[in-house]
């Protein structure tokens, strides 16, 4: 009788289990990436998705040596279209690279969900090539959730333009020494205006803006880290200021110049990546 009465207990304690927390979950490897890992990915990609694997056949490779990359061929089931054309098949195949571990294991990628960026292969239906050999990284909700915001912010009306480098940069001395106003003109990939300003107030600490278009707004702050402003500035800027773009310049505003660029890369942080930026082209 008491036997029986406990197992009476213990179906009704599973019963009131919700039946998600019953499944056991798998618990997937977290791909270690920085925002602008995400963005590099992201910024190429014509097709985001988020994926899982039905299998990964491993492709035979002339001279494969230990610990290099293996190839693999990828069948898999879209579970979510993040960016893409209309018409994307349900199934895609693609190629990816895994890297062996310090003990020459591969990550086991049957059943995993993945966040894909890629590129659709004109006339191939269903294939798609990754932007980057690695450009697939292991799903979770807050990459799932990080990688939204960064497209969203890509694509908006008004986003920052590539940087692709300086144009050419000016100053201009103020009444009082060590006051003045410094424009650096940035070079861009589609040619649209892109500037800094460094302004230099007497009691005050140096002020930095950049304008994202022709209206300079001296009051507007700095973008924040881990933003698309500030991915465009701090992983595509040369740490210093080239000296040609100050080869017609007066030595003292170039020194001027120089100063206030340094305060702007320094605010700004550097760009930490995990993964190098090697991309199909």
């Amino acid at each position: 009788m008491m036997k029986s009465l406990f197992t009476l207990i213990l179906i009704c304690c599973i019963a009131a289990i919700p039946a998600q927390a019953q499944k056991s979950k798998i618990q997937q490897p977290v791909s270690p990436v920085h925002y602008a890992d995400i963005a590099d990915l992201a910024d190429t990609s014509a097709l985001v998705a988020e994926i899982k694997v039905r299998s990964a056949k491993k492709l035979k490779t002339k001279g494969q040596k230990p610990g290099d990359p293996v190839r693999f061929l990828v069948d898999a089931t879209i579970l979510s279209l993040i960016r893409g054309p209309e018409g994307v098949p349900a199934r895609l195949r693609y190629v990816t690279e895994s890297i062996p571990d310090a003990r020459g294991k591969l990550p086991k990628l049957d059943k995993g969900v993945m966040v894909i960026f890629a590129q659709t292969v004109a006339d191939r239906p269903g294939e798609v090539q990754l932007v980057a050999p690695d450009a697939q990284l292991w799903w979770n909700e807050q990459l799932g959730a990080d990688v939204r915001a960064i497209l969203k912010a890509i694509s908006a009306p008004r986003a920052p333009a590539r940087v692709t480098g300086i144009a050419n940069a000016f100053h201009s001395a103020g009444a009082l020494a060590g006051e003045g106003e410094s424009q650096i003109f940035l070079a861009t990939a589609d040619e649209s205006p892109v500037s800094l300003m460094i302004t230099r107030v007497a009691g005050m600490a140096p002020r930095w803006t950049v304008a994202f278009g022709d209206v300079v707004d001296p009051d507007a702050p700095p973008p924040a880290k881990n933003s698309i402003g500030w991915y465009r500035l701090a992983c595509f800027l040369p740490r210093t200021l080239p000296t040609e773009t100050l080869a017609e310049t007066a030595a003292d505003q170039a020194d001027a110049v120089s100063r206030d660029y340094q305060l702007v890369m320094e605010a700004l942080g550097g760009c930490p990546r995990h993964r190098a930026r090697k991309m199909v082209r």
